[in-house]
């Protein structure tokens, strides 16, 4: 299909809009970010994009994700859902459902979340996706599976129906995982969650000393990156690692706090 001059230039103008989103999110300019995402909204309402409109109010989800904002994090997919039934884009429905498997495990609704993971597993494998809004999907997807792994019991891996196995959050955090790992390869700025995520497969196999070790490298590369999102989850799962009570967990979380108070969060923030 030909589009006209103009309709490219539209276009264009979108997609450089959507890149500074992303990239005003990955540098933890989170106030910017959302400034940048409610205009994207409304540029691409303006042009009557149903794409950009999809990825803006998915966006606009994940921020208020980071909030914790759930409610209007939900408020956002239902009007991104809204945009996604009336196209086709495998790369917004991926970080859709990915961001939708991650509020669903926050606010206890395993099944739910399970089945959005599933959803956005089957895109990435299908797809393969290298770039830069594939990170953040498969970041949000890893880190769903982690706490749906971590805080699922044991019933809820049984299928309801048998000889149809649901794989269980394990299974789906290795698989999510191996996709966060192959896009470290290409991103630098995703080797701290990777590492991160890699420091939760450990401590979830009860193998504290590697989850350290880990999440102290990625705090390492975190700061040597300057990407301060990264620095506070890395201070909070030290602080998780260290033995309670003591001086080295307390002066993890006081870090972690520091960092995101810098980044305009609280503590009900969902990094």
């Amino acid at each position: 299909m030909q589009i006209s001059r103009e309709q490219g230039d539209e276009l264009l103008a979108l997609f450089c809009q959507l890149q500074t989103t992303l990239t005003l999110h990955y540098q933890g300019q989170l106030a910017e970010a959302q400034r940048e995402a409610d205009a994207l909204v409304a540029q691409a309402s303006g042009y009557g994009s149903h794409q950009y409109q999809a990825w803006g109010h998915t966006l606009t989800a994940l921020l208020h994700l980071r909030k914790g904002q759930l409610g209007a994090a939900r408020g956002e997919l239902g009007s991104a859902r809204k945009s996604l039934d009336r196209i086709d884009d495998p790369l917004c429905l991926l970080l859709f459902s990915s961001v939708q498997a991650r509020i669903g495990a926050a606010q206890g609704e395993p099944r739910d979340a399970r089945r959005s993971a599933e959803r956005a597993l089957a895109l990435l494998e299908e797809h393969q996706p290298t770039t830069h809004e594939a990170v953040e999907a498969a970041a949000e997807l890893a880190t769903a599976c982690a706490w749906l792994a971590g805080a699922t019991p044991t019933h809820e891996h049984e299928p309801a129906v048998p000889h149809a196995p649901a794989p269980s959050p394990t299974a789906l955090l290795d698989r999510a995982l191996a996709h966060l790992v192959r896009l470290a390869g290409l991103f630098e700025l995703a080797l701290p969650r990777a590492l991160l995520l890699q420091s939760a497969q450990a401590e979830l196999a009860g193998r504290s000393r590697r989850a350290r070790a880990l999440s102290r490298l990625a705090l390492r590369h975190a700061r040597r990156l300057g990407v301060l999102c990264d620095q506070a989850r890395a201070q909070q799962a030290l602080g998780r690692l260290a033995p309670a009570d003591s001086a080295a967990r307390r002066r993890h979380e006081r870090e972690a706090d520091e960092l995101l108070r810098r980044l305009g969060l609280s503590g009900s923030a969902l990094l």
